[in-house]
């Protein structure tokens, strides 16, 4: 049983271990601004570091409804797709409570790196098991991504020292055996899932990424540093 207790997130409320909303500061929408801000967080960013894009987006549209979203760098690799879409149904239950979007609904999802993109991915395929068609959002920002998915020496050393930076400090060898283990980890993933014949989720991810079935035509993207990082 997982017993790791829920971050904490001051001013949000816990709708799991890793999804948090914030209600809009006055019930009534504010003309041309949107219902709902979504930020998916990039890996193993805590909560302190994502409330500085949540807080930029209060001060920007106070009457919008928040939801930040951690991304865990394990777990977007070890967890399958399936389980990822179920983990983000509550972001689809908390945007829509009265069920499929109304069209007078505005949502802005700024996705973090890598991680992040992997639940804003997992997100619209929930929605879109749910209600079989594209979520509605009238804006996706991708901050550095989408980035590589394929096993690579060069993105196994990137992702081993995102994942790596939050454990090693807690750790009493050398920062290079910590790294040293994740890298094992990523290769132990990568050959399961090579093994039981499933496509990874970062691979499920980036095939989605530009899926019109799954990413609605009529939202605007905006990219910012499309570099990749986890």
């Amino acid at each position: 049983m997982n017993t790791k207790a829920t971050p904490s997130f001051p001013g949000f409320t816990p709708l799991s271990k890793r999804i948090f909303v914030r209600q809009a500061e006055n019930s009534q929408p504010i003309p041309g601004h949107p219902h709902a801000v979504v930020v998916f967080g990039w890996g193993d960013a805590p909560p302190k570091h994502v409330s500085k894009f949540t807080d930029g987006y209060r001060k920007l549209f106070p009457n919008a409804k928040q939801i930040a979203v951690l991304s865990p760098i394990g777990q977007g690799f070890f967890d399958h797709v399936s389980k990822r879409t179920e983990d983000m149904k509550p972001i689809v239950n908390e945007l829509f409570p009265n069920g499929k979007a109304e069209s007078d609904i505005s949502i802005i999802c700024h996705v973090l790196s890598n991680s992040g993109a992997g639940n804003y991915i997992c997100t619209l395929n929930a929605y879109r098991e749910m209600y079989n068609e594209p979520m509605p959002h009238v804006l996706a920002v991708y901050d550095s991504t989408p980035g590589q998915s394929k096993v690579t020496w060069s993105n196994l050393k990137r992702w081993s020292n995102a994942m790596a930076m939050g454990p090693a400090a807690k750790l009493p060898w050398p920062f290079f055996v910590t790294q040293t283990l994740c890298i094992g980890f990523f290769i132990f993933i990568h050959l399961f899932d090579f093994v039981v014949g499933r496509e990874s989720s970062p691979k499920f991810c980036h095939r989605l990424f530009f899926d019109d079935k799954w990413m609605s035509k009529d939202s605007t993207r905006g990219y910012f540093d499309p570099g990749g990082a986890y």
